[in-house]
């Protein structure tokens, strides 16, 4: 309920932005464009907000707990869908004379205000301990270590693992990064009606299918969700879905660039994004290049060789930010501390 009315909140204050930069910013600059009418007016129509809960109802914005880029492919489907619907309707019952400049407006904003809304929403109800969900994950290894960090790394989705459970004796009654291993996975009933846990990952990729079977049997119904951890390792994971073939799972990989189509269109953003980039943040860099010559002295660029599309090489250009001489430093610093020398040894 919280992120449908953050959803409510940003589409309207989308909405009063569009109308003032509409209302008082362009006929102050262009005569010719006329006057809106007043903001309450469009108030009125609050059915206008209906598109953009069902657009994101149907992207499961509301039910699935997704990583924030993610989010923003999800959202931006959604709010562009909305807005179609939002002109047909408002354009069909002529209930209200809206600018197509206005309409427009509110979707170009509402692409970032609505994923970044949403985002400020979970944040905040994270830290009410609105948004906890409580996890165990099956299999104290190397992925059930890969998972932890995975989901520490991104808590906005509120994963809260309380502990592991793995068959292997020599690790229960330990922990992992601070974690415990809590028993076998016999115990699984156990410990998801103990802790109040609302999801379980399987992170054992490698684990025979009969006692994956068995392990699921033993949490059916008592969990809201469980998360299987597939043996995919070294294969990208970008872009990936699900797909049931008459009770199969099929995992769909996606390779969008080997279709030349797509190529031309990412190269197309490629130069278009770098070029504006370039031009808008050349005096940020030019001012960052002066601080870096006149602080240290030397080259205020490192530039490099590197290998572009193709196998070409091209000359990479960027602001330095290591000693002129940090080559000999280091040679310095490894003969005076034995320490350093070993680690840099160990992993260099």
């Amino acid at each position: 309920m919280a992120l449908l009315v953050t959803d409510w909140l940003a589409v309207l204050a989308c909405l009063g932005s569009a109308w003032a930069v509409r209302g008082f910013v362009l006929p102050s600059l262009a005569p010719s464009f006329g006057a809106l009418y007043p903001f309450s007016t469009y108030m009125v129509d609050l059915y206008f907000l209906l598109p953009w809960s069902v657009a994101l109802a149907q992207e499961r914005l509301y039910t699935r707990r997704r990583l924030f880029w993610d989010e923003v492919r999800y959202t931006t489907r959604g709010t562009s869908l909305a807005t179609v619907v939002a002109i047909f309707l408002i354009y069909s019952t002529k209930a209200t004379e809206v600018s197509r400049l206005l309409l427009g407006s509110v979707w170009i904003m509402s692409l970032a205000a609505i994923p970044l809304a949403r985002a400020g929403t979970k944040l905040l109800l994270l830290r009410l301990g609105w948004w906890e969900r409580r996890a165990l994950i099956l299999g104290a290894g190397a992925t059930g270590r890969k998972v932890l960090e995975r989901v520490r790394s991104h808590h906005v989705l509120g994963y809260r693992p309380v502990g592991f459970l793995d068959d292997d004796p020599g690790k229960q009654d330990g922990d992992v990064d601070g974690v415990p291993v809590l028993g076998p996975i016999a115990d699984v009933t156990k410990y998801v009606r103990a802790l109040g846990v609302r999801d379980v990952i399987i992170a054992m990729p490698r684990l025979a299918r009969p006692e994956l079977l068995r392990a699921v049997a033993r949490f059916e119904g008592t969990v809201d969700s469980v998360y299987l951890v597939p043996d995919v390792f070294g294969l990208t994971s970008a872009g990936v879905e699900t797909q049931d073939l008459d009770g199969t799972l099929l995992l769909h990989m996606r390779w969008n660039l080997a279709k030349p189509w797509s190529r031309v269109t990412k190269r197309a953003f490629d130069v278009l994004g770098a070029s504006l980039a370039g031009i808008v943040l050349f005096p940020l860099v030019l001012l960052a290049a002066l601080a870096v010559r006149f602080d240290s002295g030397g080259p205020a660029f490192f530039v490099q060789d590197r290998l572009g599309r193709g196998g070409r090489r091209f000359r990479c250009f960027k602001l330095r930010t290591m000693y002129p001489d940090a080559a000999g430093r280091l040679e310095v610093h490894l003969r005076e501390s034995q320490a350093a020398k070993l680690e840099w040894e160990r992993y260099a």
